[in-house]
């Protein structure tokens, strides 16, 4: 069966699938297909329940998240986009999640959850600034209440033990300052200002080196170097924050 027959059998409702392996395939297939088909065929009652579903499957979640990701990033009229975002709900759904695993067979799936809620929040921004910028204000207000909804998922997610993970949403750290700079974001109920002093702690937190760092040999001095990189990058946003939000 083709990759394209075979979406279309599982989005046709009561179809019936005899596949050799068919958890491999329709993952594989709906993670190809969800960036390009029309976003009726994936925001139904038939798929979002199968992707938060499957978000707790061992085997399913990372190409749950994928897909999820595809869907939030898909291009579409700002209205439309946040209409979506507000019935999807999908970082609600992730912070219920068990995200604090020190497992190596969870850093995939919690990096996979990193980048999609650092997607959602971009997203859920930008089509904030458009609204705002269109005078359309009370879609202004259902994003920003989506916005200020998602910053305790944001937080977890920023101290959280794996560089690669915390970093994934540090540009949600970066958006914040940049939305610092547009005072019209406030009228509307997203006021950043608010936000700065649970942001900074993190920061903060995130610039210190582990107490029982040590150093024996060439990997640990990369290891140490990255470190140091990401430590100075925090530096750099928790000075700014604090420079901005004390204006």
């Amino acid at each position: 069966m083709s990759a394209r027959a075979l979406f279309c059998a599982i989005a046709r409702p009561g179809s019936k699938l005899t596949l050799a392996n068919p958890r491999r395939s329709c993952r594989r297939t709906v993670t190809v297909y969800v960036p390009w088909v029309d976003v009726s065929f994936v925001f139904n009652d038939r798929f979002i329940p199968l992707f938060f579903g499957c978000l707790r499957v061992e085997q399913l979640r990372e190409a749950s998240a994928k897909c999820l990701l595809q869907l939030v990033t898909k291009g579409m009229e700002v209205g439309k986009k946040v209409q979506m975002l507000n019935q999807l709900r999908v970082l609600d759904v992730l912070h219920d999640l068990d995200l604090e695993s020190e497992d190596d067979d969870e850093f995939e799936f919690v990096l996979q959850v990193a980048e999609l809620a650092n997607a959602t929040w971009q997203e859920l921004l930008e089509s904030l600034m458009e609204l705002e910028s269109a005078q359309r204000e009370a879609e202004c207000q259902m994003c920003a209440a989506l916005l200020n909804g998602s910053l305790p998922l944001v937080w977890r997610l920023l101290q959280h033990e794996d560089v690669d993970v915390s970093g994934a949403v540090l540009p949600v750290a970066s958006a914040m300052l940049e939305a610092l700079k547009q005072p019209g974001l406030e009228a509307h109920g997203f006021n950043v200002r608010e936000h700065i002093p649970q942001l900074l702690p993190v920061l903060l937190k995130r610039m210190r080196f582990p107490e029982d760092l040590k150093l024996d040999g060439s990997d640990d001095q990369e290891e140490f170097a990255e470190a140091d990189n990401y430590r100075k990058v925090r530096q750099h946003r928790a000075a700014a924050a604090r420079a901005l939000s004390s204006r």
